[in-house]
Formats: C-alpha cells, sequence, structure tokens
C-alpha cells in the first residue's frame, strides 16, 4: 500500500478586492491494490471580498473509489451562516445528491435535502430529481431532464422570492426589494426544444424607483421566438414591449441569427418614468 499526505498554510492573502486572514488544507490518500481512499480538509479563516466579510468557509471530504462524503458550512455572522452534507457518486454517470441543506440567510431559514434528490450528469443529458429548497414562504425547485440529445423535460420554479433578503446581503452596490416568481418549462427534443418561462416581480423597487408590477414571458417553438415584457406604476403602465422574430435555436447545435430578409416585428410603448 502507499500513502501520500499533504498540508497547506497560507496567511495574509490579497487579491484585487479579495483579502485572506488565513487558509489551512490537510489532504491524505491511501492506495491499496486497485483502490484508494483518503479525505480532505479545507479552513478559510477571515476572509472579505469587497464589503461582505466571512469569518470561516469550511470544507470537508471523504471519500474512496465509489463515493465521496461532503460538508460544506459558512458562517459570517449569526443571521449569516449555513452547512450542507452531499454525497458524490463516482461513475459512468456521476451524480451529486444532497442529504441535508440548513441556511440562515438574514434571519431566513431555508430547508433543502432528502434522501431522493440527486443531479446526475449523463453523457447526454443532466437530470434533476427533486430537487427543492424552501423557507417559511419560498421555494425554488428544480425536476427533469436537461438533453444534450434526445428529449426535454425540465421544470424549474421559484415561488414567492423576496429580494429584499439578497439585497441585505449587501452583494449589490444599490438596495432592491419586490416579490419574485418564476417557472421555465423546457419540453421538445433537444433538437427542437419549446421553451416556456414567466418572470413576474410584485411591487419592485431599485433604490428610490418604486413600481407596482413587472412582468417577462420568453416562449420559443416553431423556430421562433416571442418576448413580452412591461412594467406597470402604481397608476399606469409605463413599459410594454414585445418582439417577434425567426430564430433556429437547438442545443445540439449552434443558433442561428436571422437573415436580412427575415421580417422581425416589435412593439414598445414607454409612458413617462417618474
Amino acid at each position: 500500500s502507499l500513502q501520500i499526505s499533504s498540508s497547506v498554510n497560507v496567511t495574509e492573502l490579497k487579491l484585487d478586492t479579495i483579502s485572506i486572514n488565513k487558509i489551512t488544507a490537510d489532504a491524505e490518500i491511501q492506495f491499496a491494490d486497485s483502490t484508494y481512499s483518503g479525505f480532505m480538509n479545507l479552513l478559510v479563516s477571515d476572509s472579505k471580498i469587497q464589503n461582505f466579510s466571512l469569518q470561516e468557509l469550511h470544507f470537508k471530504s471523504k471519500f474512496n473509489q465509489q463515493k465521496a462524503v461532503n460538508s460544506f458550512a459558512f458562517f459570517a455572522s449569526d443571521s449569516l451562516q449555513g452547512e450542507i452534507l452531499s454525497e458524490l457518486k463516482i461513475n459512468n454517470n456521476p451524480s451529486i445528491s444532497f442529504q441535508d441543506i440548513q441556511l440562515n440567510l438574514n434571519n431566513q431559514i431555508w430547508k433543502g435535502g432528502n434522501d431522493s434528490n440527486y443531479i446526475k450528469f449523463r453523457q447526454d443529458s443532466i437530470e434533476i430529481n427533486q430537487f427543492e429548497l424552501s423557507s417559511q414562504q419560498s421555494a425554488l425547485k428544480a425536476n427533469g431532464i436537461f438533453a444534450f440529445k434526445g428529449t426535454e423535460d425540465l421544470h424549474v420554479e421559484i415561488q414567492n422570492l423576496n429580494l429584499i433578503n439578497i439585497s441585505e446581503l449587501h452583494f449589490l452596490p444599490y438596495q432592491i426589494s419586490g416579490k419574485v416568481n418564476a417557472f421555465l418549462d423546457i419540453s421538445g427534443t433537444a433538437n427542437k426544444p419549446i421553451i416556456k418561462s414567466i418572470l413576474t416581480i410584485d411591487n419592485p423597487e431599485i433604490d428610490s424607483l418604486r413600481f407596482s408590477k413587472f412582468q417577462s414571458d420568453i416562449n420559443y417553438t416553431n423556430e421562433k421566438l416571442r418576448f413580452e415584457t412591461y412594467l406597470d406604476g402604481y397608476s399606469s403602465r409605463l413599459i410594454n414591449a414585445e418582439f417577434e422574430l425567426p430564430l433556429h435555436f437547438s442545443f445540439t447545435e449552434k443558433f442561428v441569427l436571422p437573415k436580412e430578409d427575415n421580417p422581425i416585428h416589435a412593439i414598445v410603448k414607454i409612458d413617462q418614468l417618474d
């Protein structure tokens, strides 16, 4: 048998707007006949990206030739922390499953993970089975198959996501708020996909700009892309736009832009933005 061990310690690392006080990493792998096993441990302490500070980021993994059992945890403050437990299966069609997800995002508790969810990476498709992350009022869901060849059957949904919780994480230089609902359905085949999506934001706000509703619909079928969107103020519709253009798109080849002699239909109406 053969055993290889290593450890790394890095202090006072700075790269542009990123600074890290300390990185500690340990790893070990043992080879015996045709098998191997080992572990990896990574700890990042006191890191900062622009104005966002993270006290601790910890990744642990125990692995062998068949699977890797992983733990990823982070801690920024009492109201911003989380842990994700996952398992990676290593074979011809590798997959990752999430046994437990616990996130505290500005005192919004998000939970996910169960015994049946997985994301499987096949040679010609990605299969997502019953992935769901939910809080008391919101949810993110994904299920189905995204294929590079063959039949498409993918469904993604966002329910009642409050943007104020994202804004308070200070990833953006401005304040945003509003409640997001959205879905994406992909059906048909990889060669001739049918794509339907709707994004709705109720009471969207960007800094001092406040609106009643924003909605955007995107549909692709029969080599035609149709886009409709509108933005409502509290007393009238401020923006209404729609266009339709011929477009050849598939997941098996490059998309083709319309030729100069192909008609593009567009209507845009803009009222005064106060």
